[in-house]
């Protein structure tokens, strides 16, 4: 597995509260 790069873990940090985002809105009936 090769290491994180900074965009890789950029990435990820944005996946990850667009995943919490949808999250939300999901628990608010959107």
């Amino acid at each position: 597995m090769a290491t994180p790069t900074k965009l890789d873990r950029l990435a990820f940090s944005f996946f990850r509260e667009f995943a919490r985002c949808e999250y939300c809105l999901k628990l608010l009936g959107f």
